[in-house]
């Protein structure tokens, strides 16, 4: 009884495993029945393959019992047992969910496949329906359902996960896409050299594998030269001859050794780096910096002082020429230059040229626009037309000709307009302060005025408003004191934007023998740079004065009860306000005055030198004064006899000898021992030189030289 007694438990047990209907007998003969019927259904599923019964269970999810099979099978049917394994393992809903193993299983799965012959092949379709496609299939699930997981947890460690396992996916490349896309993002977010390094090293067939080599040499260059100094530029143009920023730093080293400006700088700079492709230039510049700072006479002092100069021929050859003076001719409608004693010494080969300056001139050929030495030399090749650029002496370009209009440097900064709107460059080009403003100016003492129509304000340097863009006008003076203007009143501001004088007077005048003209309810006074009026509000002010009452060499006119006079900067009276008008020149010459509609020429102590009898004076410029007698103009000696007869429709102030007339509509040369020198039939005239006189008539012209007193050249039809 005990035999069957543990029979009937294992019995029961393995019925309700197998999920069938457990019936339990109380007598012996159907214990007996029930045995043998057990025996019966065992040897039925022993006989039924393990593999279809695996697949079975699975369709029912039982995953034990079909892990049990498919592990039981793996011998004698590996490539359906795997299979199977596999989708148990992909499945997330049972305790076996193992995506690794699920890999492992159907890549074993293919493998063993793809040995199989078709015969082999058509057993497995026909007894599991198991084909090489619906092996792929479950490769690609497994496939998705990684690189899902890796796109939620999205780290470069799970994609290289991903890529390690998969690599034989399909979407293994989006992979490595999102992989690289990930690792240079955050590459870029540490934005150091060594981070670039690492990214490129790793990943070196990646897309952005080139630009993360280019990051990495510019923070490379950055982090070596962070200091800034001449150290720093000297160690990295030592250290790596072969990097992209050579020039650069080459150039950056130049600027900062340099960066005084100063002969002695650009000397050291030439003697310490020979090599540096900016050496020659710093041998230029010693030059032409010398040269701007000293007045030489000739080149003695400069080769005394740099015995090792290594341009000596060339500068003394262009010292020589410096003191030419370059006249432009045309000839068959193409420009050329002359001597001031008329000789050709450049070919006639330009369209248009300008002036020379600082030993170079503006050429036009074709459009284009070039520069050329005082020796015919295209110094600057034919690149510019109709953008604006600006370059230096020694040509190189600061400028793009990117925009409409640009200026020069001033306090390092450029104006330029671009699309209707003013900004500002440095002076390597580089936008400093972004293009916004309708109205601006150049900078001045580090500022500069800008804004829009009656909303302007100043800037510094980068651009921040020192002075909010509220006035309607705004000057910055030669002291580097701000003039405003607003609702009519004027005033004067610090460059902090604190108010020296209140913004409340009628007007302000620019600074000069440092005082400044003020004005309030129809008087006037002066003030001092601290805003102190220091010549009291009491004179006659009217906007004529505005100009004409700024102190002159110390002294200035003033208006009292409708009469002129000349105070000094202390506010003495020096002539008392009797006169109807009155101009005061220099200290030297005598003060010109009016009364009753007659001028003539008084001295500081107010005594009559030249009596009150003419229509009009000017001052004396060569010893003699031009004056008006009626309607016609002549001129005076210093003792007030007449020099130039009155005949003349207009006479110029006298210039090394000579003066412009005008007679009959036509403009003439005359001396001052009143020869007509040229006849009167010109429509424009020029000082070019001291001694060289530009005539124009019916848009030709022709040279005089006042010297020779002769043509020296002229335009053919002129």
């Amino acid at each position: 009884m005990m035999g069957i007694g543990l029979w009937k438990k294992t019995y029961f047990r393995l019925l309700t495993m197998k999920n069938q209907k457990a019936c339990i007998f109380f007598s012996p003969a159907r214990y007996f029945i029930s045995f043998i019927a057990f025996i019966f259904l065992f040897s039925a599923v022993s006989a039924k393959d393990k593999i279809t019964y695996g697949f079975e269970r699975l369709d029912i999810h039982d995953y034990f019992s079909a892990r049990e099979n498919f592990i039981f099978s793996l011998k004698k049917q590996p490539v359906p047992a795997y299979y199977g394994l596999s989708i148990i393992c992909a499945r997330n809903n049972n305790p076996f969910y193992n995506l690794d193993s699920a890999r492992i299983f159907i890549l074993k799965a293919d493998s063993m496949f793809r040995y199989l012959t078709t015969e082999e092949e058509a057993t497995l379709n026909k007894k599991y329906r198991l084909t090489a496609f619906r092996i792929s299939s479950q490769k690609d699930s497994i496939v998705a359902i990684a690189f899902t997981d890796a796109l939620k947890k999205n780290s470069i460690l799970e994609w290289n996960n991903f890529i390690e396992n998969y690599r034989w996916s399909v979407i293994s490349d989006s992979a490595t896409t999102r992989r690289n896309e990930l690792a240079f993002s955050e590459a870029k977010s540490k934005n150091t050299s060594d981070g670039y390094k690492d990214f490129y090293t790793l990943y070196p067939y990646s897309f952005q594998s080139s630009e993360a080599r280019k990051r990495y040499e510019d923070r490379f260059f950055r982090e070596k030269i962070a200091n800034g100094d001449e150290l720093s530029f000297d160690a990295f143009v030592r250290d790596n001859p072969e990097s992209p920023y050579r020039m650069q730093a080459e150039d950056s080293l130049y600027a900062v050794a340099t960066k005084s400006k100063t002969p002695e700088s650009y000397y050291k700079f030439a003697k310490k780096y020979p090599t540096n492709r900016n050496t020659s230039s710093a041998w230029m510049k010693l030059y032409h910096r010398y040269l701007e700072l000293y007045s030489v006479k000739d080149l003695s002092d400069f080769f005394n002082r740099y015995p090792d100069f290594k341009y000596r021929k060339q500068i003394e050859e262009d010292y020589r020429l410096s003191n030419i003076a370059l006249l432009p001719a045309r000839k068959n409608n193409r420009f050329t230059f002359i001597t001031e004693d008329g000789r050709q010494i450049i070919p006639n080969l330009y369209d248009d040229v300008d002036e020379f300056s600082e030993g170079l001139c503006a050429v036009n050929r074709n459009g284009k626009y070039g520069y050329i030495s005082k020796k015919g030399k295209l110094e600057i090749d034919f690149l510019f037309d109709g953008k604006a650029s600006v370059i230096n002496r020694d040509g190189e370009l600061l400028v793009k000709p990117l925009y409409d209009e640009v200026g020069a440097p001033i306090d390092d900064r450029i104006l330029f307009l671009d699309s209707m709107k003013y900004g500002y460059l440095d002076t390597h080009g580089k936008v400093v302060i972004a293009p916004q403003f309708e109205i601006a100016y150049d900078f001045s003492h580090g500022l500069a005025v800008a804004g829009r129509e009656e909303e302007l304000g100043v800037i510094d340097l980068n651009g921040l408003w020192g002075i909010p863009a509220k006035y309607e006008a705004v000057s910055i003076e030669s002291n580097g004191l701000i003039h405003v203007e607003k609702d009519e009143q004027s005033g004067l501001l610090n460059r902090i934007g604190e108010e020296l004088l209140a913004v409340k007077y009628d007007a302000v005048g620019v600074f000069s023998s440092g005082l400044a003209l003020v004005s309030q309810e129809e008087k006037f006074g002066y003030a001092d740079a601290s805003g102190r009026i220091v010549i009291p509000i009491r004179y006659d002010f009217n906007r004529q004065m505005m100009g004409r009452s700024e102190f002159n060499h110390g002294f200035a006119k003033v208006r009292e009860k409708g009469k002129s006079g000349l105070i000094d900067s202390t506010g003495n009276i020096i002539i008392p306000c009797q006169y109807d008008d009155i101009n005061f020149y220099s200290p030297e010459l005598p003060i010109a005055a009016r009364k009753k509609n007659k001028w003539g020429f008084i001295d500081r102590e107010n005594k009559v030198i030249i009596p009150l009898k003419f229509d009009l004076v000017n001052s004396f410029s060569d010893g003699l004064a031009v004056v008006k007698i009626a309607k016609l103009f002549g001129a005076i000696d210093r003792n007030g006899n007449i020099a130039i007869q009155a005949k003349w429709e207009f006479l110029s102030s006298f210039k090394n000898g000579v003066a412009f007339v005008k007679k009959d509509g036509g403009f003439g040369l005359l001396s001052s021992s009143s020869t007509l020198l040229v006849e009167c039939i010109y429509e424009k005239y020029q000082w070019v030189t001291d001694s060289v006189i530009r005539f124009e008539r019916n848009n030709r012209f022709g040279y005089y030289n006042t010297l020779k007193k002769e043509w020296i050249w002229k335009e053919d039809g002129f």
